[in-house]
C-alpha cells in the first residue's frame, strides 16, 4: 500500500495534528519576518523578536526540565518587566499553563493560589522572594523556586544562570489550541479567588478580534506601553497582540504620573491601556508635557466611565483617540468597546459616554431575565457573552463553571440593557444590588445623580445594615476641596429631585479615596465591610 502523499494523507498522519490557530503561530510568523526588529523593551534591556525567541526557548527548556511542561502550573510573581513577556512566551512552548500573581497580596492569599492551581514552579522577582518564602511549608505542590533576579540565597535558582546553559532551539513539543495557556485568577470580591483556565486558541482568537479594531486606527504595528499591571488578562492579551502583528512593547514597572508621559515621548508609544485616575493625574500633575506624544493614536480605558470634561481636557492633553471597553477575565478581558464614539459623544450624543460599546466580532451580548429568557432591548437583565475567547472553565470548581457557563452563554454577574444600535450599557453589579424592604436599588443610579454636583469628585453607594429595611442605602463621596459645608444636605436635595424615596441615600460619609484595585476599579467590598462588620449576613 502506498504510503501518505501530499495530496492524500493517511489518517495516521494527520491525527496528532492541530490546524486551529495559535498565538505561537503568530508569533513564530513575526520571528521570521521581523527577527531584527524590537520586539520588547524596558529600563534596563531591549530584545529583537528572534532574541527574544531564543530566550524564551532557554526558559522553555529549564521548565520543562524542572518536571514544568504539558499542563503543570507555573506560578509568576513580579511586578512588570520585559522578562514578564519571556516567561509568558517560554510556558507556552514549553506547554506549561502560567499563573500571574497579583504581588499586592498577602503571602496568606498567595498560598491560596498556589495550592488551588497546584502550581510546581514559582518564579519570583528577588523583592517579592520574602512573600513566597513566608508560605514554603504550607504549599507542598511547589518543587522549584527561581528567581528573576540574581541572589546569594541557595533557595532560588537565578534563571538567567539555568537559561545560560540550555539550547537556543525549541522544545520538540507539539503544542494544542486546546491546552490551557494562563490560569488567572478573580479578584475574589464576592469568596475566594477562582482560576479561570484559558486556551491558546482562546487566546489567538482574542488577538485576532483586536487586531480589526486597531488596523484602522494606525497603531497595530506601533509600540504599545505595558504600564498597567502585567498579571490582569487585558494587559497580557493586548501585548500579544503586538507579538502577533509585528509591533513592540515597552514596559513600565508602574504607573508614574510624571514619568509615564515622559516615557509615551520619549519612547514614541502609540497604544497603551490606562483608566481615568491615570490621566486626570498626569494632566494635574505634569501639565507641561500635553501635547508631546505625537506617536500616540489610542488610550484604551477600563474600570469606571469617563466624565466628558475629562474626556475633552485628556484628548487636548494626549492628542489621540479613547476606547472604553468592557470585559471580565472570564473573557480574556475585553468583548465590548466603542471605538468611535467618544467624538460623537462630544458632538451632540452624550449618552454614549455611558455605554460600554457594542460587541467585538464574533461575540455576542444578551440580556436575561430571572427567568433566564433573552430581554428585549432596553429592559435591565443580567449581561450574558459568548463568544470564541470565553474560558474554558474555573479550575476545579465544576459548580461555579456551571453556574457561570449556560447554553451557551458566560453569565457575567452585571446588570444592564442594550439600546436600538446594540450599545451595551451597565446599570451595575447584580450583586451590588441592594435590597431595601423588598425594592431593588440598582447603586449606579445614584451615583449617577450625586455625580451631578459639581462639588463631588467621586462618589460609591452600598448597601448598609437596617433594622427595619434589611439594607438602607449610604453614599460615600470623595469632596471636591473648599466645597460648601452643606454638602451632605444639598446632595439629599439633588436625590430627593430626581430619585423615587426610597432610593434617596439615609447615609452620606465622606473620605479622601475610595479603595480601588490596580486596574482603577473601586473595590466596593471594601467599603461594605465597613459597615457590615459584626453582622452575620451582609444583604
Amino acid at each position: 500500500m502506498p504510503g501518505a502523499t501530499l495530496d492524500h494523507p493517511t489518517q495516521s498522519a494527520t491525527a496528532d495534528v492541530d490546524r486551529s490557530l495559535k498565538i505561537l503561530d503568530l508569533f513564530d510568523y513575526q520571528v521570521r519576518e521581523s527577527g531584527a526588529e524590537e520586539f520588547v523593551a524596558d529600563v534596563s534591556m531591549r530584545l529583537t523578536y528572534a532574541e527574544a525567541d531564543q530566550r524564551a526557548n532557554q526558559i522553555a527548556r529549564v521548565l520543562d526540565s524542572l518536571q514544568c511542561s504539558q499542563g503543570q502550573r507555573v506560578a509568576l510573581l513580579s511586578h512588570n518587566r520585559a522578562e514578564y513577556v519571556l516567561l509568558y512566551l517560554a510556558a507556552a512552548k514549553a506547554g506549561a499553563v502560567t499563573v500571574p500573581l497579583n504581588f499586592r497580596l498577602a503571602p496568606a492569599e498567595l498560598e491560596f493560589i498556589l495550592n488551588d492551581s497546584g502550581a510546581t514552579v514559582v518564579v519570583a522577582a528577588s523583592a517579592l522572594h520574602p512573600a513566597i518564602d513566608a508560605i514554603r511549608s504550607m504549599t507542598p505542590s511547589v518543587k522549584h523556586y527561581v528567581s528573576l533576579d540574581p541572589t546569594d540565597d541557595a533557595r532560588w535558582a537565578p534563571i538567567n544562570d539555568l537559561a545560560d546553559a540550555e539550547s537556543i532551539e525549541p522544545p520538540s513539543i507539539q503544542v494544542h489550541s486546546s491546552w490551557p495557556l494562563s490560569q488567572l485568577y478573580t479578584s475574589g470580591t464576592t469568596g475566594t479567588p477562582k482560576g479561570v483556565v484559558v486556551t491558546h486558541g482562546a487566546m489567538a482568537w482574542q488577538v485576532e478580534q483586536e487586531a480589526h479594531v486597531l488596523q484602522p486606527l494606525g497603531a497595530l504595528q506601533g509600540r504599545f506601553l505595558a504600564v498597567a499591571p502585567m498579571y490582569h488578562a487585558a494587559v497580557n492579551f493586548l501585548w500579544m497582540t503586538v507579538a502577533a502583528w509585528g509591533g513592540s512593547v515597552f514596559v513600565q514597572e508602574n504607573f508614574d504620573p510624571v514619568g509615564t508621559p515622559e516615557i509615551m515621548a520619549r519612547e514614541d508609544i502609540a497604544w497603551m491601556l490606562s483608566v481615568p485616575a491615570m490621566m486626570h493625574a498626569s494632566i494635574e500633575v505634569a501639565p507641561q508635557l500635553a501635547g508631546t506624544f505625537p506617536s500616540l493614536k489610542v488610550i484604551y480605558y477600563g474600570g469606571s466611565t469617563i466624565d466628558p470634561s475629562l474626556l475633552r481636557s485628556s484628548m487636548e492633553y494626549f492628542g489621540c483617540e479613547f476606547l472604553q471597553v468592557y470585559g471580565l477575565t472570564e473573557t480574556l478581558g475585553m468583548v465590548a468597546l466603542n471605538p468611535r464614539d467618544h467624538r460623537l459623544a462630544l458632538e451632540g450624543r452624550p449618552h454614549l459616554l455611558g455605554a460600554a460599546g457594542r460587541s467585538f466580532p464574533g461575540c455576542r451580548i444578551g440580556i436575561i431575565g430571572i427567568d433566564g429568557q433573552l430581554l428585549p432591548e432596553g429592559e435591565v437583565g443580567e449581561i450574558v457573552l459568548s463568544g470564541p475567547q470565553i474560558m474554558t472553565e474555573y479550575w476545579n470548581r465544576p459548580e461555579a463553571t456551571r453556574e457561570t457557563l449556560q447554553d451557551g452563554w458566560l453569565r457575567t454577574g452585571d446588570a444592564g440593557y442594550l439600546d436600538s444600535e446594540g450599545y451595551l450599557y451597565i446599570t451595575d453589579r447584580i450583586k451590588d444590588m441592594i435590597i431595601s424592604g423588598g425594592e431593588n436599588i440598582y447603586p449606579r443610579e445614584i451615583e449617577e445623580v450625586l455625580l451631578m454636583h459639581p462639588n463631588v469628585v467621586e462618589v460609591a453607594v452600598v448597601g448598609i445594615p437596617d433594622t427595619k429595611w434589611g439594607e438602607s442605602v449610604a453614599a460615600v463621596v470623595v469632596p471636591r476641596h473648599g466645597g460648601d459645608s452643606r454638602l451632605g444636605e444639598l446632595l439629599v436635595e439633588l436625590c430627593v429631585e430626581r430619585l423615587a424615596k426610597y432610593k434617596v441615600p439615609k447615609h452620606i460619609d465622606f473620605v479622601d479615596a475610595l479603595p480601588r484595585n490596580a486596574m482603577g476599579k473601586v473595590q466596593k467590598f471594601e467599603i461594605r465591610n465597613r459597615y457590615w462588620s459584626g453582622h452575620d449576613r451582609r444583604i
